[in-house]
C-alpha cells in the first residue's frame, strides 16, 4: 500500500470514528467485495443484510426471507437485522454495511439503530447497469460462483430471480437512495471497472467527504468565536459615535466708540 493510499485511509478513520458507512447497489455490483476490504483496511467491522438473513434462513429452514428474489418483508428485516447494528461486541468499532436498508421507509430504521453508537456517515452507491450485472451473472453461473448452492445463495441462482431483483430495486431501493442523497451523504462509484479501481475510486470519494467534514467544522469553529472588537458597517459607526460636546464661548469685547 502506497503513501497516498495510508494517508487517506487514516484521514477516513479520524474522520469515521465508530461511526457506519453503508454500500448499496445492484446485484453483484461489488458490495461485498469492496465492503470486506474497507472493513479490513480501517480496523472496522462488516456487515451484510443479506448475509445476516441468509444465516437465519439456514437455522430456520421453514422460513423463505431470500430465496424467491424479493426483499425480506420489513417486519421480518427489523426484527433480524436491525438488533445487529447496536450489538454490544460492534462497541467502539467503524461500520461497514453491505446493503442494509434497501427498502423505502426502511432507511429511517437505520439511521436510528446506529445513531447512538456508529452514526451514518456516508451511502456509498456502486453504480453499475442492469445489462452489465446480467454479463457478470452469466459468467458466476459458468464458473460456479454464487450458484444455486453456493454458500446458501438461492436469491438469485435463475434469470427470472435476478429480473426479481432488478425490479425491487428500481421499485423500493431507489426511492432509498433518493432519501440520502437529500441528506447529502449519499455518494456514487462506478462499479463497472476493475476491482482494484473500484476499491480506489471508493477511497477516494470518502477521503474527499472526510476533508470536506472537517472543513466544515472548522468553519463552524470560526463562525462560533466572538471578535472582542467587533468591526461594524460604517452607516453604523455613525448611528454609534457619540456626538461631540459644544463649548461656550464668551462674546469678543466690544470695540470701542470712535469719537
Amino acid at each position: 500500500m502506497d503513501e497516498a493510499m495510508t494517508s487517506k485511509l487514516a484521514m477516513i478513520r479520524d474522520w469515521l470514528g465508530s461511526g457506519s458507512i453503508n454500500i448499496m447497489g445492484l446485484p453483484m455490483a461489488g458490495k461485498d467485495t469492496v465492503g470486506v476490504q474497507l472493513a479490513i483496511d480501517i480496523g472496522g467491522k462488516f456487515l451484510s443484510s443479506g448475509a445476516i438473513l441468509r444465516a437465519y434462513e439456514a437455522k430456520h429452514a421453514h422460513e423463505n426471507l431470500t430465496r424467491d428474489g424479493l426483499l425480506t418483508p420489513q417486519s421480518e428485516f427489523r426484527r433480524i437485522v436491525i438488533p445487529y447494528l447496536s450489538a454490544p461486541e460492534l462497541d467502539g468499532y467503524p461500520l461497514v454495511l453491505s446493503a442494509v436498508g434497501r427498502w423505502d421507509g426502511e432507511e429511517v430504521d437505520v439511521i436510528n439503530a446506529l445513531e447512538d453508537k456508529h452514526p451514518l456517515k456516508a451511502v456509498i452507491l456502486l453504480n453499475i447497469s442492469e445489462g452489465d450485472v446480467r454479463e457478470r451473472w452469466e459468467t458466476a453461473q459458468m464458473t460456479g460462483d454464487r450458484a444455486e448452492g453456493d454458500a446458501g445463495r438461492t436469491d438469485d441462482s435463475s434469470v427470472k430471480k435476478l429480473e426479481r431483483r432488478f425490479e425491487e430495486f428500481r421499485d423500493k431501493t431507489l426511492p432509498v437512495l433518493t432519501f440520502y442523497k437529500s441528506l447529502d451523504i449519499l455518494a456514487t462509484i462506478n462499479a463497472d471497472q476493475p476491482k482494484d479501481a473500484v476499491y480506489n475510486e471508493l477511497i477516494n470519494k470518502l477521503a474527499d467527504m472526510a476533508a470536506a467534514s472537517f472543513l466544515k467544522d472548522r468553519l463552524d469553529d470560526i463562525d462560533e468565536l466572538e471578535p472582542e472588537d467587533p468591526l461594524l458597517p460604517p452607516e453604523e459607526v455613525a448611528q454609534t459615535a457619540p456626538t461631540p460636546e459644544t463649548t461656550e464661548t464668551s462674546e469678543p469685547p466690544a470695540t470701542p466708540e470712535q469719537p
